[in-house]
């Protein structure tokens, strides 16, 4: 059953009654559900209570932030974990977080929002890094002069929106208003290594584990990741079998990470 969290209209499900120990983020354009599976066992055969949330914009929460009010905002990672740490409150003592692609950008600030707390993260599917498996593409040159011509009013918007939707990627073309604003700010974020000057930050057990068919953020991103990291509190798990909707495809590894980083990050503690 959805619950909402705070005053700031953000919805999600509790699984168990104890205080939870984990939280789950979801991905761009999905909801909490996704968790269903590894929530529950998590709880039925460990004990482990946890929170899901919808983030803004997807499942049952509205997209509502405090500077919407501004026709120039646009929420991005920093926002979207603002939003998150105001609704969780009191909800968690220490935690650890389980962000999954788009969460998992949310996660990363989100931790370095409540270091005290965090305890542990398992980032999964997260565009931490561009994709160094594909060469630095030059912006789309056509596109650039639409908007040059449509900034000095030789085209209108139309021409300009065209073209955005017939070389966007689909969450580009799925997405509208100030949500597609969002995904636009959020992979400028990636471009410019945004998230792992925020893990640079981090003191925390961060496991990424990775679907190893993953073709939308490939398990290359990760190995760089981990390259920037030597010598830090940081582990790479091959998940074999799965790609990019780990969690769904492969929930039971999901229940054996988490469940012995919340053993070995909090309960030994």
């Amino acid at each position: 059953m959805l619950k909402a969290f705070g005053s700031n209209h953000l919805y999600g499900q509790q699984y168990g009654q104890s205080k939870p120990k984990v939280l789950f983020l979801h991905g761009w354009q999905r909801s909490s559900k996704d968790f269903n599976k590894i929530a529950e066992s998590l709880y039925n055969d460990y004990g482990i209570s946890s929170i899901a949330l919808d983030l803004p914009g997807f499942g049952a929460s509205g997209y509502e932030f405090d500077g919407l009010l501004d026709e120039k905002f646009t929420a991005g990672s920093f926002d979207y974990a603002k939003k998150v740490a105001d609704a969780i409150g009191g909800e968690f003592d220490d935690f650890v977080v389980l962000g999954h692609s788009f969460g998992g950008r949310v996660a990363i600030f989100l931790q370095s929002m409540l270091q005290d707390k965090i305890k542990g993260m398992v980032l999964t599917g997260v565009p931490i890094v561009a994709d160094p498996t594909r060469s630095k593409v030059k912006p789309n040159r056509v596109l650039k002069t639409y908007k040059i011509l449509n900034s000095i009013k030789l085209i209108p918007d139309s021409k300009v929106e065209e073209l955005k939707m017939r070389y966007g990627s689909t969450d580009y073309k799925n997405a509208t208003g100030k949500v597609r604003d969002t995904l636009v700010k959020v992979i400028a974020e990636t471009n410019a290594d945004l998230y792992i000057s925020e893990l640079k930050k981090s003191n925390c057990k961060i496991i990424l584990a990775w679907g190893q068919n993953d073709t939308e953020i490939v398990i290359e991103v990760a190995e760089r990741v981990i390259a920037e990291f030597p010598g830090r509190n940081i582990t790479l798990i091959d998940i074999k079998g799965c790609g990019h909707m780990a969690p769904l495809e492969k929930p039971d590894e999901f229940v054996t990470i988490v469940a012995d980083l919340v053993t070995n990050s909090l309960q030994n503690r």
